[in-house]
């Protein structure tokens, strides 16, 4: 199996991440992933991250960055998996954990020290930039609650079905997604492939996020960094659409994860 596994996921120890591995499957990692563990102090946060994965190198993938799989045109068919993975980093990866548990590291004058120090700095600017298109999420999803019918409110209320209010609101995902592309300065997939593309796949788990959170009790904008957090943390839902699912602590990254998987299934 080759599951997304998400940062909270990661490090030791977690006797679950080291049974996947011994059963000899696969970790894929996104570039969100490999950019939280830079946050902060990057090489402790790093030595944390990869504590586990160390060991089993030949067990993990390395995506593409996210802009390259927007731009990609090939999103349907035999080989997908193989093609949203960056085969020079994949490769790379024992060689990368080699230097991150080198003592040179820790020299503050060496090389490799100012190499980390730059990725800390630019991982935090990553995040930034993903600023447009979470605002531009959290905005729809606000305009969205206030469109709701009583009955769509006490299914997603009462009964908490997140499934059958999505299935009746297709348009609205497609109208997301092309906002979204609009963000990005990409070109927009043919209608009929754009249900395999990593930005209709966002969307769907955001406007997934988004009945999530009127279910249960509706959106506290005053929480905003939460909500930009959980939108961020959507892009863990959308590649697991494409693997075998994802490895998370976080039950409600797991339950949208679900949910959006089952829409896929029911429209491809």
């Amino acid at each position: 199996m080759k599951k997304i596994i998400d940062q909270n996921y990661l490090g030791a120890p977690n006797k679950d991440l080291e049974k996947y591995l011994k059963n000899s499957n696969f970790v894929v990692l996104s570039d969100y992933a490999c950019m939280e563990m830079y946050k902060g102090e990057s090489v402790k946060n790093l030595r944390k991250s990869l504590e586990i994965l160390k060991n089993h190198p030949r067990q993990v993938l390395i995506l593409k960055n996210t802009s390259q799989i927007i731009k990609m045109d090939n999103m349907k068919g035999k080989g997908l998996q193989k093609r949203l993975v960056d085969e020079s980093m994949t490769t790379a990866f024992k060689e990368f954990c080699d230097d991150v548990y080198s003592t040179k590291i820790l020299d503050s004058k060496n090389w490799q020290s100012y190499v980390f120090r730059k990725l800390s700095i630019e991982a935090n600017t990553f995040f930034t930039s993903r600023d447009k298109d979470t605002k531009e999420v959290l905005k729809g999803i606000l305009e969205e609650q206030n469109t709701f019918s009583k009955d769509d409110l006490e299914i997603l209320r009462k009964e908490k079905n997140i499934l059958s209010i999505l299935n009746r609101k297709k348009e609205r995902v497609l109208l997301l997604t092309a906002k979204l592309y609009k963000n990005r300065k990409a070109v927009p997939q043919k209608f009929d492939k754009v249900k395999y593309s990593y930005v209709f796949r966002f969307s769907l788990a955001c406007y997934a996020l988004g009945l999530w959170w009127i279910s249960n009790g509706g959106i506290d904008i005053k929480a905003s960094d939460k909500l930009e957090n959980d939108i961020i943390d959507m892009s863990y839902v959308a590649y697991g659409t494409f693997y075998d699912g994802i490895l998370s602590r976080d039950k409600k990254l797991k339950e949208i994860y679900f949910v959006c998987q089952r829409f896929l299934e029911e429209i491809i």
